[in-house]
């Protein structure tokens, strides 16, 4: 039986650490300053900001927590390994994509560009399967998000059609930070009886890495926090924007 309840002690006990993550912070920046943009247009259009950049960071930071929880739960079902995931390299496409639209900082976007990446030059070394699955579920978090948050605090717009026709509706864009616990496997010697170690089932992991531990030794999986950022942008022009979020979900 899948150990949960272990699982998810370790997991609240790590969350805290992610205020002392330098990346964490340089998440929050850049969601901070995509906000005050948005406000900053709400100013220009409409003379006033319809809400603080201050409530929506913090918003996002809340919500980002609470994904962070679900997809590290799911991280660790699926059995993503770190080092075979190649977070390292997905941060830099992912920033270099927000520079040119900001509903590019995702990493599915930048998860295929360097899976596509590894398979044409054979750089950089990591498992697809892994980063794969990583982008899946931090889709399956982005959904939940969307669903909960994505229809607050629409900005209103005001679009011209091909023909001519002036046409009303709402801009939604929502970013989060999302703090999850990956595992990173380690080769060691087969470890005895330990406090420390959680005892897991047969069949786990799903994702088996590649390199399998020789005889005399046994993967031990270890629990990091890392921060991953979540972008979401739309329109909504024939619908009320709950609606149209959930649709997105």
């Amino acid at each position: 039986m899948f150990p949960w309840q272990e699982i998810g002690l370790l997991i609240l006990k790590l969350l805290p650490q992610v205020v002392f993550s330098p990346l964490f912070w340089v998440v929050l920046i850049l969601i901070h300053s995509q906000y005050r943009r948005i406000n900053s247009l709400e100013r220009n259009l409409f003379g006033i900001a319809f809400s603080s950049v201050g409530k929506q960071v913090w918003r996002s930071v809340l919500y980002g927590l609470l994904g962070g929880v679900a997809g590290s739960f799911l991280l660790t079902l699926v059995g993503v390994s770190l080092s075979g995931a190649g977070i390292i390299y997905l941060w830099p496409v992912a920033i270099a994509l927000m520079l040119f639209n900001p509903r590019f900082m995702c990493f599915a976007y930048a998860g295929g560009i360097v899976s596509l990446s590894h398979l044409i030059f054979g750089f950089p070394d990591l498992e697809i399967p892994q980063i794969l699955a990583l982008v899946a579920v931090l889709h399956m978090v982005e959904s939940l998000l969307i669903f909960l948050t994505g229809h607050l605090d629409p900005t209103p717009v005001i679009l011209k059609k091909p023909s001519g026709e002036l046409v009303g509706g709402f801009n939604l864009q929502k970013f989060w930070p999302i703090p999850v616990a990956v595992m990173l496997a380690v080769m060691m010697d087969m470890p005895g009886p330990s406090p420390d170690l959680i005892p897991m089932p047969d069949w786990w992991p799903l994702l088996r890495p590649r390199q399998l531990p020789p005889p005399g030794k046994e993967l031990v999986y270890s629990l990091f926090l890392v921060t991953a950022a979540l972008g979401y942008s739309d329109l909504a022009l024939t619908c009320r924007p709950r609606e149209k979020a959930r649709r997105s979900a």
